[in-house]
């Protein structure tokens, strides 16, 4: 399964280990492949974003040496902006950038030095971004206000009119020369999320964008999308919670992790959670990890990470995050699989806005505490940097 750089996310969240009882396990025993001597790749860096307070437009991102276990903001990714999310492709670092409500664009980055390299022209207030593999010059970022935009990588060009896919847009994906779009129906305004929480998966012909059509999933509030290594989609709904005119809830759904066949564009088969997912950021809610093709999914209300093994389309586990009385909630999170180490970002619990974050780094099943690393308020979105081993 390959990710094929879908940000969302889906970004990605998995386990499994290469070590089970100090031996080694070979082959598909563990991850699935039949190579036991292939190398694992390697993570390098772990780049985390930080929202920061939205009012006062501090978002930065924090780069995390895993070797040394040494953090820290370099003064050029200090970007005047809130961060919602991040990718990482071919050697360049992107990030979605919200300078207002509807107002926003991508910057680019050298990965190894973090010089700019690119900007995007002014867009919405942008969401995840998404990398066609078949052609160089095509990439694609989504926007709240339901808008997907291309754009060329290498230089952040806009190309084309904006393809209006509904209410909102979030989580994208490419593949088999489509381009998928998770469509949450999340607005600003309470009426809007009240009435029209999306529950589709919505899909156009790359070069086509009137070719547009919908794929009904039976969830509501899809939001991340990766694919894994048997070519299917792995959709993170959300589950929603209605409320009446006086913001006492009317009505709550829970999430559910839906698989697509691109190829038919119809639902495989689901997983039903018993409480919803979601972030205290509104953010991240999901990774995948392809070297275990595990994904894992947060629940920040209920302190839960769902452990989910795409390979057998079926839930492995429900993993519960430390408590520390300092931090509050479930803001990000993103698995390594070859490491077996788990990230996943907190808030600070007096003040998650304004004052700075932690991501804590736990042992697979999330029972012990490896390290801990300080970042911005507010983080946002985790990315693995990897190389081979």
């Amino acid at each position: 399964m390959s990710f094929r750089r879908s940000v969302s996310a889906l970004a990605p969240h998995v386990l499994l280990g290469l070590l089970l009882s100090g031996a080694v396990l070979t082959g598909c025993d563990l991850f699935g492949g039949d190579d036991a001597a292939a190398p694992l790749p390697q993570t390098t860096s772990v780049f985390v974003a930080n929202g920061g307070n939205f009012a006062d437009q501090n978002g930065t991102i924090t780069v995390y040496d895993p070797q040394r276990t040494q953090a820290a903001t370099p003064p050029g990714l200090a970007l005047n902006a809130f961060v919602h999310s991040l990718a990482l492709h071919n050697g360049q670092l992107y990030a979605a950038l919200n300078t207002g409500f509807s107002s926003g664009r991508v910057d680019v980055f050298e990965a190894d030095s973090y010089a700019p390299a690119a900007q995007s022209d002014s867009l919405g207030a942008t969401r995840y971004a998404a990398f066609d593999d078949n052609d160089s010059t095509r990439a694609y970022v989504s926007t709240l206000r339901g808008t997907v935009h291309r754009f060329r990588p290498s230089t952040g060009a806009l190309s084309g009119a904006p393809v209006d896919v509904g209410a909102s847009a979030s989580g994208l994906l490419t593949t088999n020369n489509k381009v998928f779009v998770t469509r949450p129906d999340t607005s600003l305004a309470l009426g809007d999320t009240v009435a029209n929480n999306g529950s589709s998966l919505v899909v156009f012909d790359a070069g086509q964008p009137s070719s547009l059509r919908t794929i009904a999933l039976g969830c509501d509030g899809p939001t991340s999308i990766a694919q894994d290594e048997d070519g299917d989609l792995v959709v993170v709904c959300t589950g929603r919670t209605t409320f009446d005119s006086n913001f006492q809830p009317l009505g709550r759904t829970n999430g559910a992790i839906v698989f697509v066949d691109p190829d038919t564009e119809s639902v495989r088969s689901r997983i039903d959670l018993e409480e919803q997912l979601g972030t205290i950021t509104g953010t991240q809610v999901a990774h995948y990890d392809p070297t275990t093709e595990h994904l894992h999914a947060a629940s920040s209300r209920t302190g839960s990470i769902f452990r989910v093994d795409t390979d057998a389309n079926a839930l492995d586990g429900r993993l519960s995050v430390p408590q520390d009385e300092s931090l509050t909630g479930i803001a990000a999170v993103a698995y390594d699989g070859a490491s077996q180490r788990l990230y996943v970002a907190r808030t600070d619990v007096q003040d998650p806005f304004q004052s700075n974050g932690t991501v804590v780094v736990l042992a697979e099943n999330a029972d012990r505490i490896l390290d801990q690393f300080t970042v911005g308020p507010a983080p946002s979105h985790i990315v693995l940097r990897r190389s081979p081993a």
